[in-house]
């Protein structure tokens, strides 16, 4: 998988689960609770971390500057 992407198969479903998130922080009015478990990850405080290491800021500041 990484030899054809560049990147690894984890890294590649955080990705994918992070951009899904953003969308659904700027088109629902989802808690960050709803939003994580939607997305598969069962702790919120995980999917916190991953979604400000990928992106920077927190997802409640990303709906809030985003919208």
């Amino acid at each position: 998988f990484k030899k054809r992407s560049g990147h690894t198969f984890i890294n590649y479903l955080i990705a994918l689960r992070i951009e899904k998130s953003k969308r659904l922080l700027l088109e629902t009015s989802l808690t960050i609770c709803q939003i994580s478990k939607e997305i598969g990850y069962y702790s919120t405080s995980y999917y916190i971390r991953c979604f400000t290491k990928q992106e920077g800021i927190t997802p409640s500041e990303y709906r809030a500057n985003h919208r």
